[in-house]
């Protein structure tokens, strides 16, 4: 890795000195906006990542042009009715910002028309010259970034999929191990391993698909089976909560004959893991390999599997309402899935279409479908503050250039509400610092400089240097800040008549610092975007989607014009988990950072468990629905819906939760107990169904327990009562 260490900043700082001396030649005028494209594209993950950014600047380049002509074609006369205007797009762009598709559109598209418009100072003429200017400077700065990064050591967004389909296909393998040993040892499958897929495994998957459709060709070709197998592998976390479901439910140990039949179908299993290993590595391992090749290394080193079946556990139902079949039917359906999924992997790695896959999209379920997010309504408000406190210092205040301020504000307002937890004090110093580093050598180094070679020279090394040294994933902020902020300070340096004054420079660190400073206060004073305020703040959002999902659960009337659409709770859980991370807990004696990580870990299998019933219930209600115990589970959901909609974060409040929940949990437990007693009522088919489903429920509502306690042991509600100060 040491020896590759040099590899990147070298294409950096390649492509980006490329970018300036092209449009120095061409007669550009503003060669640092082609600089801006390049640097921002260089901070991504894969060269797939990279040309997706690229693509969605070019997007949001040509959208904030559009705004800006419209606004200023509108509204040049009319300054209260633009301002106005104006404030919906920024609150619409930046509620789109966190998008993870096409946020990065919005956002440029907000920063564009916001520079359009300042610099353009509501001149059609002015305007139009900025904007044909910013284009063309952007496209030039992509076609630079992607030509070098294309041709020079390209990191694809492929291998990258591969590599994580690969280790997770690793780690299933391990847990079967694991359940065959058990079997073994204890004649009882383990409660505590988890059978699912994280749910933060399944976002990366999708995160990587929508890469490797921009830089792979064989993924963009054979992109339907792609997602087929995106998919199946949604499809395992159900199989894998109803497989822990039908766990939690058998008590007893396993006869030898089962046993027997068990350790064949796990084998089975695991073989095709094996197979999915094998193929996946190879693939890896040989990225130039020819489709004969990897059908001779396929046919060389496949396993054969052959179909099980479990008599022993189909047969057996006295005593366990149907867990020993429903252990058995998942089992069966988990070697057929996954039997399936090698299949269209294999078709997806030899670019062999299969007879046409029809995509299977959920029906909207009304016309107009809007999701909303808190986190991001609370990022609208903020920067609306943000813009409305800028454009009064730049009408109140007299000061030269105040209308940069405005500009200022917005572009790092929305730059530091799309980047979570990253304190605009902390911006605020770490740019004073690049830019006194920058200024000197704006004034010592760059006067000497009168040749076009000589600007590119001192771009490179600056740049390598800086990429050279800050290479570590963590210090993509560093090489971000430092970058921009030589090119922000040398700016006249790099025009076509090149001007050197200090005064221009320092006037705007001036007016970087108010901005920063009225972007701190609102950051940190309104709804705080501190860590803590952040994990207090998700914690409660996983409780509120979770009352909203059950209450959507419970009603089953919809209407078909209008649909209101939450976040999922996971989200909140992983945003929980991202603030937990940057908070220091040593200023919090009574908690305990390790319960904590349990906490969260909590949150996250109710996630899991929730997800199980809600898919459990919704197959009840289609193939074994009955009136009077859909009323009983309703009034059960509907106790649940009442204690999740009270905040658990308080001094005397989760004991209330935890006495509620227990006192469910055993009302569902009696009514599991009668059900023997109703036979002759319902069929036996009927009684089994609705004890998995019931139990499906006692999982989720111990989950949430589990959750509740913890958050009590903890104290967290003295989160509450951090300060801030500058």
């Amino acid at each position: 890795m040491t020896t590759r260490r040099w590899v990147m900043p070298l294409k950096v700082a390649t492509a980006l000195t490329l970018s300036i001396v092209i449009a120095l030649a061409l007669g550009w005028n503003k060669p640092y906006w082609a600089a801006f494209a390049v640097i921002v594209m260089a901070a991504t993950e894969t060269n797939g990542h990279s040309l997706k950014k690229g693509r969605h600047r070019i997007i949001g380049t040509f959208a904030g042009v559009i705004i800006a002509f419209v606004l200023v074609d509108l509204f040049a006369q009319h300054p209260l009715a633009l301002l106005l205007a104006y404030s919906l797009i920024i609150a619409v762009c930046i509620y789109q910002q966190t998008n993870p598709k096409n946020g990065y559109a919005w956002t440029i598209g907000l920063m564009v028309s916001c520079v359009i418009i300042v610099m353009g100072k509501l001149s059609a003429e002015q305007t139009f010259d900025i904007a044909a200017l910013r284009l063309q400077e952007t496209i030039l700065g992509v076609i630079c970034f992607s030509f070098v990064f294309s041709i020079f050591s390209p990191v694809s967004s492929r291998v990258v999929l591969l590599n994580t389909l690969l280790s997770n296909a690793k780690t299933k393998q391990e847990k079967i191990e694991q359940a065959i040993i058990d079997i073994q040892s204890n004649e009882m499958l383990s409660r505590d391993v988890s059978w699912s897929d994280s749910l933060k495994y399944l976002a990366r998957i999708d995160d990587l698909l929508q890469a490797a459709k921009t830089d792979s060709y064989q993924i963009n070709s054979e992109f339907p089976i792609w997602e087929t197998i995106r998919d199946e592998q949604n499809q395992w976390v159900l199989l894998g909560g109803h497989l822990s479901e039908a766990i939690n439910l058998i008590e007893e140990r396993f006869t030898t004959e089962q046993k027997q039949q068990l350790i064949v179908a796990l084998t089975a299993l695991k073989n095709r893991y094996v197979n999915t290993i094998t193929l996946l590595s190879y693939v890896v391992e040989n990225p130039q390999a020819t489709n004969n090749c990897i059908r001779q290394h396929m046919v060389e080193n496949t396993l054969s599997v052959d179909q099980f079946s479990l008599p022993s556990l189909l047969h057996h139902k006295e005593l366990h309402h149907g867990a020993f079949m429903m252990l058995a039917q998942n089992l069966v359906k988990m070697d057929t899935l996954q039997a399936s999924i090698y299949q269209h992997l294999t078709q997806a790695i030899l670019s062999e279409s299969p007879s046409k896959i029809k995509a299977t999209k959920k029906a909207a379920s009304a016309l107009f479908n809007l999701s909303l997010d808190s986190e991001r309504l609370i990022n609208v408000f903020k920067i609306l503050v943000i813009f409305w406190i800028s454009v009064g210092l730049w009408l109140f205040i007299p000061m030269q250039g105040g209308v940069m301020i405005v500009m200022l504000s917005l572009i790092f307002g929305s730059v530091a509400l799309s980047l979570p937890f990253v304190s605009p004090r902390y911006i605020l110093m770490h740019m004073i610092v690049w830019s006194v580093l920058a200024l000197l050598q704006y004034i010592f180094i760059l006067p000497h400089l009168s040749q076009i070679w000589q600007l590119g020279l001192f771009y490179f090394i600056n740049v390598f240097v800086l990429w050279f040294y800050f290479n570590q994933p963590q210090q993509v902020f560093h090489r971000l800040l430092g970058c921009q902020n030589l090119m922000l300070m040398t700016t006249s340096a790099i025009q076509l008549v090149p001007t050197y004054s200090v005064e221009t420079s320092l006037l705007t660190i001036m007016l970087l610092s108010i901005g920063l400073l009225v972007i701190f206060w609102v950051y940190n004073g309104v709804y705080s975007s501190q860590p803590e305020y952040v994990f207090l703040r998700q914690l409660s959002q996983f409780r509120i989607r979770l009352h909203f999902g059950l209450k959507k659960l419970v009603n089953q009337k919809t209407n078909k014009l209008f649909s209101l659409r939450i976040s999922t709770p996971v989200q909140a859980v992983s945003l929980a988990e991202m603030a937990s991370t940057k908070i220091d807990w040593t200023n919090y004696e009574q908690v305990d950072k390790t319960q904590v990580t349990t906490l969260l870990n909590f949150g996250y299998r109710s996630c899991f468990y929730y997800r199980s019933f809600t898919d459990s219930y919704e197959q009840w209600q289609v193939t074994q629905y009955n009136e009077s115990i859909n009323l009983f589970m309703v009034e059960c959901l509907q106790e649940l819906i009442a204690i999740t909609g009270v905040t658990m974060i308080c001094e005397n409040m989760s004991t209330q939760h935890g006495s509620k929940l227990t006192a469910l949990q055993d009302k569902l437990s009696d009514y599991q107990g009668k059900l023997p007693s109703l036979y002759g009522q319902f069929t036996l088919d009927q009684i089994d169904q609705t004890y998995q489903l019931i139990t499906s429920l006692l999982l989720f509502i111990q989950s949430l327990d589990d959750v509740n306690q913890q958050v009590s042991k903890q104290s967290l509600y003295q989160l509450k009562f951090t300060p801030f100060a500058l």
